[in-house]
């Protein structure tokens, strides 16, 4: 089994060198990296090429077209996806083999995603509340961008079913929402860690904290999910715009 790592990045100058380091210096090296530059206008690509990765360029703006062509463009059996702004646990690849290995009837896996900086306990914490949350309202496990991996067998049969729209849908969600549909079943593998900076939360709480939540109802909604909550709270929350 061999793992292709996709890794969609815009101006990530800052963040991009150590991502790749945790990735070329995995205790079992992955047999593809894909750097997929989004239009950056700063030292993102260059950066990416003197790690001898394989970078390539989508003109297209928007995370799920950077997802997208470096998802078609991924070689092998498996496809791991990360962010450019997180550091991989590094027994990474290892693991992922490991749980494939062992589950062989799984189709798309959800890795454990944690901040950088956060006490254990709260990191922990927050990660088994998305879990939860994901189990409560869409039924199944979620997926997670910076921790997200998926068989290019399931790629193939989801990829043209997805949303195109990334102020609609977070995309990564959406993308388990497919494969549940499709009866494609999505795992956790505990020990697939993957750290992402805190940026987001600190930089701009209220689109983190707002922004996000809201726009994970209005996805349910427009998916027509079925919650798992007894009470239907989808359908009595009215819903900003952002």
């Amino acid at each position: 089994m061999k793992v292709s790592i996709v890794v969609p990045a815009f101006n990530e100058e800052r963040y991009i060198g150590r991502c790749l380091s945790s990735i070329v210096n995995q205790s079992v090296s992955p047999d593809e990296i894909i750097v997929v530059d989004n239009n950056s206008t700063d030292k993102t690509a260059e950066i990416a090429r003197s790690f001898n990765v394989k970078v390539i360029s989508q003109k297209l703006p928007g995370t799920i077209n950077a997802r997208n062509l470096g998802f078609d463009s991924a070689l092998y059996d498996v496809i791991a996806r990360t962010d450019a702004d997180s550091v991989l646990d590094k027994n990474c690849v290892a693991e992922i083999k490991k749980y494939f290995q062992k589950n062989k009837n799984i189709d798309a896996v959800l890795g454990t995603h944690l901040y950088e900086g956060v006490p254990e306990g709260v990191n922990r914490t927050m990660f088994m509340q998305f879990m939860f949350t994901m189990q409560m309202l869409l039924g199944h496990i979620g997926l997670i961008g910076p921790s997200m991996i998926i068989k290019s067998s399931a790629w193939k049969k989801v990829r043209s079913s997805l949303c195109k729209n990334d102020k609609e849908v977070h995309e990564d969600i959406d993308v388990s929402i497919h494969l549940n549909m499709l009866g494609l079943k999505i795992g956790y593998a505990p020990k697939v860690i993957v750290w992402t900076s805190t940026r987001r939360l600190i930089n701009n709480p209220r689109s983190f904290f707002l922004e996000y939540p809201n726009r994970f109802l209005r996805m349910c909604k427009s998916h027509q999910i079925k919650s798992r909550v007894k009470l239907n709270l989808l359908k009595k929350i009215k819903l900003p715009n952002f």
